[in-house]
């Protein structure tokens, strides 16, 4: 037995949240040039570790006092954000704060998918329950830019963020 089927629901969120998180990986080099913002491009997961680190020890209290809604939620909105930045970014500052939007929103869905995906499962399945997660990332994360790579001939990168923020909201 490989998966704990209750922490199938959390891995479907965690490959999407991971499908959508690979685009930025994938190809935000090529969005910076696109856009002629290469040198501040590089500032870009600076920013994201910073804002990671600022809010995800806030986010484990939080998740200890009351629940994990209380942060899943804000954390999914600060995805859409910054999406939703990225498909509007024209200069290095709105770039820097999809940055930080990322950190507070990506940084803290993966540990807190995480702690879910083990919350929902028995003390037995606790492994399994965090491989069945890591599953579900791990595909996100593998085939998300085979995936989008077939858009970016019909799509602009902007465009493909704006459909990254679409895909996130329905998530």
């Amino acid at each position: 037995n490989y998966i704990a089927k209750e922490a199938v629901p959390v891995a479907i969120i965690m490959l999407i949240s991971g499908l959508t998180y690979s685009s930025i990986l994938t190809f935000l080099q090529f969005f910076a040039q696109e856009i002629n913002l290469v040198t501040i491009s590089s500032y870009f997961f600076i920013f994201y570790a910073i804002a990671s680190l600022i809010t995800r020890p806030v986010a484990g209290r939080l998740m200890d006092q009351k629940n994990e809604n209380v942060v899943a939620y804000p954390a999914f909105i600060f995805l859409i954000i910054t999406f939703l930045t990225l498909s509007i970014t024209n200069n290095g500052w709105l770039l820097i704060i999809a940055g930080l939007c990322l950190g507070a929103g990506y940084g803290n869905i993966s540990s807190c998918m995480q702690a879910i995906a083990i919350k929902v499962s028995p003390p037995a399945k606790y492994g399994i329950a965090t491989s069945t997660y890591f599953i579900g990332l791990d595909l996100g994360l593998g085939f998300g830019p085979y995936v989008l790579g077939f858009f970016t001939s019909a799509v602009s990168y902007a465009q493909l963020y704006a459909i990254m923020a679409i895909i996130v909201l329905i998530t």
